[in-house]
Order: structure tokens, then sequence, then C-alpha cells
């Protein structure tokens, strides 16, 4: 490794945020790329500000860094693909391609034997409104591109919910818009699992983490996950197959369902650190952000672990909290004095962002207990405590 390897990051979120700390720790520079000059890691860290569509900047952002990456993968890469940069991107641009959009990520599971649900592909609104006659309800119908937390998701009961959803879709979405409807999985347990894997093809997997969401929001994630080792052995394959069938070079994070049949259906991939991965902050023998930094900067990766015998609990932290606190003051500052009390919370992290939002992600904590349950028992209780505090 150079002195200084400089990584360039896509998108100046808290995930971006974090992952820049493990870069600046073993040595490296980082810049990032972000249109929003407040975004959380803009706020700490060198960046520069335009448009994704800014050729001259992005070209300016190209010759300044060593390697690239990105935070999220909804972001406008189509600047970047007509620069053909020489500089490293990783993950490349052929997986984020994929995992852009569903309908693409779906026909690669299809295509490579993976487990997946059965779905339905439509190339525009005409296409969805003239051929769902084949449909079979219930079933999730999504945009193929540019949805998370449940956006751009809809549960269709019926053939009536479906009629009456399209007048919707028409208002809301162009006619170019394409669509996948996806059966409908009876879902005992959500997981994920986060799979490292370096420019010479070694490759690690985190332990499997178990998920649950409010509202299609990540609400907690769980580990280790409350399954079998059979189970936990099969889905960390499976992770790492799908990162090897789709050639990826750093992280790779698999999102998975159990059925109540013990069936392993993938939901979909993000090519970046995870929400669920902030737990590996404390439970893990290396973080997420960690291991990705590592990769980046042509370190060796190691086996992954637990940290300790210990169950830890992570929780988002939504605008909601600020909401309540400071009666609908979008600007105040959290008010952690229960903490004291919670002696349970082993790590909180707050993003910094300056405007609190209901539903917006604002920081995470993590509990740590003996017993799965009780951490997470111990998670709801400091929520809590937080949503009864007035400023």
């Amino acid at each position: 490794m150079k002195s200084h390897t400089t990584v360039g990051i896509l998108g100046g979120g808290q995930l971006g945020l974090l992952l820049a700390r493990s870069i600046i720790n073993l040595g490296g520079k980082v810049l990032f790329y972000e249109p929003d000059s407040a975004a959380p890691a803009c706020l700490h860290f060198r960046s520069i500000n335009e448009q994704y569509n800014d050729v001259a900047s992005m070209t300016e952002f190209i010759n300044a860094v060593d390697v690239i990456t990105y935070e999220f993968e909804n972001v406008d890469a189509t600047t970047l693909r007509s620069l053909k940069p020489k500089t490293p991107v990783y993950p490349s641009l052929d997986v984020l391609t994929v995992t852009q959009d569903r309908i693409a990520e779906k026909t690669f599971l299809q295509d490579n034997g993976l487990p997946h649900a059965k779905f339905q592909s439509y190339k525009n609104l005409d296409e969805l409104k003239n051929k769902h006659d084949s449909l079979t309800y219930p079933c999730i119908l999504k945009t193929a591109r540019g949805g998370y937390d449940g956006h751009g998701q809809f549960f269709v009961e019926d053939k009536a919910t479906l009629e009456s959803l399209l007048k919707a879709l028409e208002q809301k979405y162009s006619k170019e818009t394409c669509f996948i409807a996806e059966e409908v999985v009876d879902i005992a347990i959500e997981l994920s699992c986060i799979t490292a894997v370096t420019i010479d093809g070694d490759s690690v997997a985190f332990p499997v983490m178990e998920n649950r969401h409010r509202e299609h929001i990540l609400d907690t994630t769980l580990v280790p996950a409350r399954i079998s080792p059979e189970i936990e052995a099969r889905i960390r394959k499976i992770a790492l197959d799908a990162a090897s069938m789709l050639k990826v070079t750093g992280l790779l994070t698999t999102e998975f369902f159990l059925s109540n049949d013990d069936e392993i259906f993938i939901n979909e991939f993000a090519p970046r650190p995870h929400n669920s991965g902030h737990v590996t902050m404390k439970s893990c023998t290396m973080s997420q952000f960690d291991a990705l930094a590592r990769v980046l900067l042509k370190q060796p990766l190691s086996e992954i672990g637990p940290a300790s015998s210990d169950s830890y609990c992570m929780m988002n932290l939504l605008g909601d909290i600020w909401l309540m606190q400071n009666k609908n003051n979008e600007r105040s500052h959290l008010n952690l004095a229960p903490l004291p009390e919670h002696e349970s919370v082993t790590d909180i992290v707050l993003y910094g962002k300056e405007l609190a939002r209901a539903r917006r992600k604002m920081g995470h904590f993590i509990t740590r207990s003996p017993k799965p349950a009780k951490a997470l028992e111990l998670a709801l209780d400091f929520r809590e405590a937080l949503k009864k505090v007035r400023n």
C-alpha cells in the first residue's frame, strides 16, 4: 500500500462517514463526492459537492483518488460509467448495474441457480396494465429501480387491489417505469449476511444477522441470529457463492428470507456497508467498515468471528424520537439523559444530520446481554426511555 492511498467515496451519508473513519485508521485518505454539502460525511472530510452528472467535477474526483467505492447502490453512476475511469471501482460498475435494478438482480439469481422467490417483470406501465392477468395473488409489486426502506413497494392482495393501484401508479410514475411482481414468501425470520472479498479473491463471511423491520425500515439487528447452526452454515455458503458469482471485490450484503419450512430465499443484494452491519462494530472481531477499508487499501483480511459469547442488538434511532423529545423542533439535539441508567448500551452513534424527520435514520445504538431476547428487551427499554425525555 502506498503511504497515503486516497479512497474516493460516492455518497456522503452515515455509511460513508463510518467507512471513512476505518480508512483513516489504516493510514488512508478519503475524498467524498456528494451533492449535499450538509451530508454527515461532508461535515468531517474533504468532499466535492456537485451533481453526479457534472462531467468536470466527476473527472476531478476520479483523477484525485486511487480507488473508488460507493456507500449506497442508488447512486447515479451514468457519468462515471461514461468517463470509463482507469481508477478501479470496487465493487465494480458491473456489480452496481445488477444490484441497482431488481429485474436484473432477480434474473441474475435465476440464471445462477440461487434461491429466490418467483417473479414476473414488466418493462413499462403499459405492459403491466395489459399483461397482469398472469399474476398470482397475493404478490409484492415493486419498481425495478430506486426503491429503499419500502419506497416503490406495494402489497397487492388481489386483482381488484391491483386495478385500483394501477390508477395511482399512473399518477406517480412515468410510463417508462419498469416493475417486478414477486410472490409472497411465508417469512419466519429475516436475515442478512455480509461477505468481504479482496482483490486477490480471498473472502470471509460475517456471522448471520437477524433483522426486524417496522414499516419497511430496519428496526433491530440481533447477533447471533436465532437460527440453527445448519441454517447458519447454509446461509454463509450461499452468501459467499453469490459474491463469487457476481465477481465482487469489496463488500456484498445478501438479505435473506427464511420460511416457516426452513426454505431459504435471497431477497436482494447491497454491494456496500449495510445498516444491519452496524452491529458488527461491537459484536464481531472486525467491523464491516474495517473489512471494506482493508480491501480498498489492499490489506489482508482475517477470519471474522464473534467478539464474545454474548448477544448484541443494534437498534436504529429515527427522527421520530428527536421530534418527540423536542415537540416537533426538527433542528434540536437528542437528549441522552437516560443513558447512565442503561448500562447494557455499549455503543451509541449519532450521524450529525441537521434535520430530524419522521422515519429518517439519525443514529443507532447497540446493547449487549448473555441472551438475545434480553439484548432486544434492553434495546426497546432504552428507546422508550429516550421517547419520554422532554427538553
